[in-house]
């Protein structure tokens, strides 16, 4: 009959011989790992309910604490009396503190797919979910294992199946150090490729990378995964020689390689937790909806319609000869168009130096009228070499192409989507010319091209889904957005992004099939949209119709391979050639930080948030924001547009656009807007000495920016700029009643009194109230500078005041 050891007692059998170990363990030090792991998974348990992480973060984390705290409840029980005669004891401290790490693993296998998102899918050899796939089974595997060879060796009758358990045990172990050697590799692969393309990384979580917090949770989990590692390894060789070897039973190596590397994975995985470090983030990294990505900065596209190859109307396609399609000018092209529509009409055009005649090629009427061909090839010549230079709206081969069609075709006959796109186009070319009395009698006025377009906003809108359809709605909106009234502008990409979504132009999947040119265009399309979508947002104050988390997209400048004589589309060149920037990438990233403006500083579920919970989001964007100005080139901030771009008036303008939607973000970002009343009634009140002026702590930095945005809006006065321009005045009004005596003052005064007169002009026939109220504290506080100038001049001059008031004038010449 076997001997039973259960039946044992310190006093009746050598616990060398009979105990389950070689010796007893130590109680204190075993009850002190019990009572660690037992306040972590309270600690994981009331992290995983506060900021519901349970099944992407929490779950693993809370069993595998659970489990070990079991584990050393049973070695505590060991340690008690004649427990470590006790099989039961011996099993449960076995089994559970074998398979713990593999349970805390798995939130660590399921964070290196959000790492990826955060960065952008072009730095990872796989998808994000692919990780946890793999590693989460590899996972259940090694766990499957331990628990079986566990199992199967505490409970084996003979040595044999002792030996078998064990083996298997061991084998559990080493797949999953092998397991974690992969991930950590990956891992490593995955941080080597992002430190050398970093500026290419996903624009919407730039402010979460940036964040102290996502740095801090990278460091946890490598931390993390590496003390599991060396416990892992640990336990391959303790237990490869069986229990009754000397590694076995070496209780001090146990006491530093086991529950000290889970304890500290366990601390840097509570410390930063990415519950209370991310709050909402974490969920936007996970949501399975899609990942938006960011390429590389690549070879860029520019439309050089020099350059560019006619393709004739499918009618003359086959019949033109290879040598015709030859890269021709815009002369060639209205050459070419012309011999092709005589065929279809008995009118002669006028020839290219003629005076330019609105009627329509063929004089019918209520039908869909355009100019004549000479002067839409004119305007369509403005467009792509301005306009869609910098925002490649239309593919110039496809617009030329379209024209073509479209004036082969009877007017009564026409596509009403084709004829509103060029109408479109007519109207964005319109916008870049001269905004004179000569210019609109020549070649027409914006709001009549746009009016014809709106004219059949039926049929683009509900007519059959098309890449077209969804380009005219972008330029709508984008012509209709200049005017004061956002709300036709809103309802415009309401439309086209859910016609975006229809056709499927945020995803990829929906692209794959295309052409490398009509990817490309697809993509721009969509990040075209984008922009729009966030402008309005931001100036509105309204929720944005694209959610970011919904996005599988690259950008534009990620389909490389094309030089079809547009590899330049979006880039801003300085006159003398030696600066450039990518100005479409810039609008990308900086519409995704407008975004973010809205949605954690205005929207609904911000002001549910708590007040720091709003800080750290707003210093989050702020960051994030500066981030991006650093991208910027110095020859392009405001002060220096014109004169790098002195060649291309055009090019300024979409650079004042750039300022005014940064500026704006800032003024937003820091309740700093002229149209905050709060704002300008603590000016008014700090200027009448009832109040002291908080200003924000980026205070410096926007004051140096309204500064140069204001040099650049009084050298070209766009209109659209108009609400960020009062901003910037209100900023410097602000700065010198705070401290006249800084040496900008003068300079700052002449800005602020030559954008006081235009104000007044500007709103004389449609004042408002609010506008009337910042007009008269614009007066007093510019009449109250003055003079608190003139008084510090006194005071610091004393009797030499005339000196003072003389430097004071050169200072202002």
């Amino acid at each position: 009959m076997a001997f039973d050891r259960s039946l044992c007692t310190l006093a009746t059998c050598s616990v060398e011989q009979y105990g389950w170990y070689h010796y007893v363990p130590n109680l204190g030090a075993n009850a002190f790992y019990l009572a660690v792991f037992a306040i972590f998974a309270v600690i994981q348990l009331y992290l995983a309910i506060r900021y519901k992480v349970w099944g992407t973060f929490a779950g693993g984390l809370v069993l595998g604490c659970v489990v070990e705290a079991i584990g050393y409840a049973g070695r505590v029980m060991q340690a008690r009396g004649d427990g470590i005669f006790k099989k039961k004891y011996f099993v449960i401290q076995l089994v559970c503190l074998t398979i713990a790490p593999a349970l805390i693993s798995a939130p660590i296998y399921l964070s290196l797919g959000r790492v990826v998102k955060a960065y952008g899918r072009q730095f990872s050899l796989m998808a994000p979910r692919t990780y946890a796939i793999i590693f989460i089974c590899s996972d259940v595997v090694s766990l499957v294992l331990q628990a079986m060879g566990g199992g199967m060796a505490a409970v084996g009758k003979t040595q044999k199946k002792v030996d078998r358990g064990v083996y298997i045990l061991v084998a559990g172990l080493a797949y999953q150090v092998l397991s974690l050697g992969v991930f950590m590799g990956l891992a490593t692969h995955l941080w080597t490729r992002i430190r050398k393309g970093t500026e290419s990384a996903n624009p919407r979580f730039r402010e979460l990378r940036a964040s102290r917090q996502f740095r801090s949770f990278i460091w946890a989990l490598s931390i993390a995964t590496i003390t599991i590692t060396i416990r892992c390894i640990y336990r391959v060789v303790e237990l490869s020689g069986g229990f009754k070897s000397e590694a076995a039973n070496d209780e001090p190596s146990l006491m530093v390689l086991d529950g000290p590397m889970i304890m500290a994975a366990l601390l840097a995985l509570t410390i930063c937790h990415p519950g209370p470090l991310f709050f909402g983030d974490w969920k936007r990294l996970g949501d399975d909806s899609g990942y938006p990505e960011i390429a590389s900065d690549v070879e860029q596209i520019k439309t050089e319609v020099e350059r560019k190859k006619w393709k004739p109307p499918r009618a003359q396609q086959d019949a033109e000869p290879p040598e015709a399609r030859e890269i021709r000018s815009l002369k060639a092209q209205l050459q070419q168009l012309q011999g092709q529509l005589a065929q279809y009409q008995d009118q002669e055009y006028a020839t290219a130096t003629q005076a330019v005649d609105f009627g329509d090629v063929n004089n019918t009427s209520g039908s869909m009228k355009l100019p004549a061909l000479q002067q839409t090839m004119h305007m369509i010549g403005i467009y792509l070499n301005t306009f869609n230079s910098m925002m490649p709206l239309f593919d110039p081969d496809s617009l030329l192409q379209l024209v073509g069609e479209t004036y082969a075709t009877q007017p009564r006959e026409r596509d009403p989507v084709a004829w509103a796109a060029i109408n479109v186009v007519l109207a964005l070319a319109r916008q870049q010319m001269p905004d004179d009395g000569d210019a609109d009698a020549q070649f027409g006025t914006i709001s009549d091209y746009v009016n014809k377009a709106q004219s059949v906003v039926w049929a683009v809108t509900l007519g059959e889904t098309r890449l077209l359809n969804i380009q005219t709605l972008i330029g709508m909106a984008m012509l209709l957005q200049a005017g004061s009234d956002m709300t036709p502008a809103s309802v415009i990409i309401s439309a086209t992004m859910r016609l975006i979504h229809k056709m499927g132009l945020h995803n990829r999947i929906s692209t794959k099939n295309l052409s490398p040119v009509e990817q490309r265009q697809h993509v721009r399309v969509f990040w075209l949209a984008y922009i729009v979508d966030k402008d309005l947002s931001l100036r509105a104050q309204q929720p944005s119709v694209q959610v970011d988390d919904d996005i599988d997209l690259d950008l534009p400048m990620q389909l490389s391979g094309i030089d079809e004589g547009d590899a330049q589309a979006g880039i801003v060149t300085t006159v003398d050639g030696n600066t450039k920037m990518n100005y479409l990438l810039s609008r990308i990233q900086l519409a995704s930080i407008q975004g973010d403006v809205y949605d954690h500083l205005y929207s609904t579920r911000a002001s549910k948030r708590t007040p720091e919970e709003r800080r750290v989001s707003r210093e989050r964007i702020v960051q994030s924001l500066n981030q991006w100005k650093t991208t910027v080139p110095a020859e392009f901030n405001g002060a220096n547009v014109v004169a790098t771009t002195s060649n291309n008036p055009s090019t300024a303008t979409f650079l004042c656009i750039l300022h005014t939607r940064s500026l704006l973000c800032m003024t937003l970002i820091t309740r700093a807007h002229a149209w905050d009343e709060q704002w300008v009634v603590g000016i008014r009140d700090h200027g009448r000495g009832t109040s002291l002026l908080e200003l924000p702590i980026e205070w410096k930095t926007m004051v140096e920016d309204a500064r140069n945005y204001m040099i650049l809006y009084e050298q070209l006065y766009q209109r659209f700029a108009a609400c960020t321009y009062i901003s910037a005045m209100v900023m410097l009004m602000a700065n010198n009643l705070n401290n006249s005596q800084q040496a900008e003052f003068q300079q700052d005064i002449m800005h602020v009194d030559k954008a006081l007169v235009w104000f007044q002009d500007f709103f004389k026939d449609k004042s408002t109230t609010m506008s009337d109220m910042l007009g008269d504290i614009c007066t007093e506080a510019v009449e109250t500078m003055k003079q608190k100038r003139a008084e510090d001049i006194v005071t610091n001059v004393g009797d030499n005041w005339l000196a003072g008031f003389l430097d004071d004038r050169a200072t202002m010449r």
